[in-house]
């Protein structure tokens, strides 16, 4: 009889040990609902019928924010759209439209970067916020939201692999192809969230806007962008860009943005131009699972600030006889494809300019 009881009270033990953990792990995992952000490597499931629409009812300002934004055009703009009707990969819908319902089908394409993809997973609506009301929407509060570590999901990832493009399975090189991260994480800014600059604090309202300012809002590069020239020698010049509480390197991200500066006499007649950016060209090596299908040839860009919130790339200027007379330049942000070729002939979607300034040539010591 002894035995008898020892065994029961024994099995009693085990089963209250089990419902413990199982409560334990429930409450975890109810708290660790992640995004299924893959740095673009595999889609999003969700499988609900809700679209960004149904949020607007009851966050009408926010709606209209994202709506405007370039996260809601990821997928609908005619740069990406010409890029991905000459490359039409799954990787490139995973960051740009990256739903897809239960039979694998995409969802919601034309949404982009919607409400959806970043708040709503398997019925429950996730935010940053640690006191959200609850009484509408099955809310899980995800601290990480707050986090630069969780837009580097979209915005730090590598090149493919040659090898892995042609199975339409993709596999990162060691090449970064957006390093956006990685350059704020060593900036002066690193300890300034990413959603500080990009997502600011509305105090009227307390929420963070979704705008999502950034390389498309002109008036912040206006306010962000500059040039300098310094003549240091006769006939040569420095010509300094420079980046202003920008905590990346710029420009950064998308690979096909360029940085223009143009430079022009009284008579509006071009003396000077030069762009800032990245070249790549198609790697001839790639052959194996570890190589880049790109190869780095030229990396001309400001590179984000280390020790103060400025940060600075020159060029130098030689027996160029136009240059003195230089009357005003003008700045713009150049959209290219590989090619090096503009994507439409229109020059105020592909090369919209965000400053124009008359030009003050200072003689200094500068340095060579």
């Amino acid at each position: 009889m002894f035995k008898s009881s020892l065994l029961k009270f024994k099995r009693n033990q085990i089963l209250v040990h089990l419902i413990f953990c199982s409560i334990i792990l429930f409450l975890f995992n109810c708290n660790r609902i992640t995004h299924d952000f893959t740095n673009g490597l595999t889609p999003i499931l969700n499988d609900s019928t809700e679209n960004s629409e149904s949020c607007k009812s009851c966050h009408n300002e926010i709606y209209f924010e994202w709506y405007n934004s370039r996260h809601k055009n990821s997928y609908n703009n005619h740069l990406f759209q010409k890029s991905y009707k000459a490359e039409p990969l799954d990787w490139c819908l995973n960051c740009h439209a990256p739903l897809v319902n239960k039979t694998n089908q995409r969802v919601n394409v034309n949404e982009g970067v919607s409400c959806i993809v970043c708040h709503e997973r398997n019925n429950h609506t996730l935010t940053g916020k640690n006191n959200s009301t609850k009484n509408y929407h099955n809310v899980i509060s995800i601290p990480q939201m707050n986090q630069s570590e969780f837009c580097a999901n979209c915005h730090q990832f590598n090149f493919p692999t040659k090898e892995s493009l042609t199975k339409n399975s993709i596999h990162y090189s060691q090449l970064p192809m957006q390093n956006t991260f990685e350059e704020w994480k060593s900036s002066y800014y690193k300890n300034v969230k990413c959603q500080d600059c990009h997502m600011k604090f509305n105090p009227i309202d307390s929420y963070r806007t979704h705008n999502f300012e950034g390389g498309h809002n002109l008036k912040l590069l206006n306010e962000s962008l500059d040039i300098e020239i310094h003549e240091v020698q006769e006939d040569i010049f420095v010509l300094t860009f420079k980046s202003i509480g920008i905590g990346h390197a710029f420009p950064t991200g998308d690979l096909f943005r360029k940085l223009c500066v143009e430079i022009f006499d009284k008579e509006s007649n071009l003396v000077f131009t030069y762009k800032l950016g990245y070249e790549y060209q198609n790697n001839p090596n790639a052959g194996t699972m570890i190589s880049s299908n790109k190869v780095l040839i030229s990396k001309k860009v400001i590179p984000q600030p280390i020790f103060t919130k400025t940060s600075e790339y020159s060029v130098i200027i030689q027996n160029n006889k136009l240059f003195r007379k230089s009357n005003y330049y003008q700045l713009s942000i150049e959209y290219q494809d590989e090619l090096n070729s503009f994507f439409e002939s229109d020059p105020k979607i592909n090369r919209p300019v965000f400053k124009k300034n008359k030009i003050s040539i200072s003689k200094s010591k500068g340095k060579r």
